[in-house]
């Protein structure tokens, strides 16, 4: 087990919603979906709030590493 923390959305609430949504995570304050179903998240959404937010950038790709190798992931809401 690796505890790794990426992301650390400082921007507010919203942000951090956008970011739960594309993890697959409907409802951010539901902890019954705080483990992350890999398949389910959304890359090429990632890769674009990368590019919008690019001080993010690295950690999407640490992201979809992890993920491609077969890490569990869990999402921890900001705010």
């Amino acid at each position: 087990m690796i505890s790794r923390r990426l992301f650390g959305i400082s921007e507010g609430s919203s942000l951090s919603r956008e970011f739960a949504e594309l993890l697959g995570i409907k409802d951010p304050w539901d902890f019954n979906q705080h483990k992350i179903e890999n398949e389910k998240i959304n890359f090429a959404g990632l890769k674009n709030f990368g590019e919008v937010y690019d001080h993010y950038a690295d950690d999407v790709v640490a992201l979809e590493v992890l993920a491609d190798s077969g890490f569990e992931l869990h999402f921890r809401p900001e705010g």
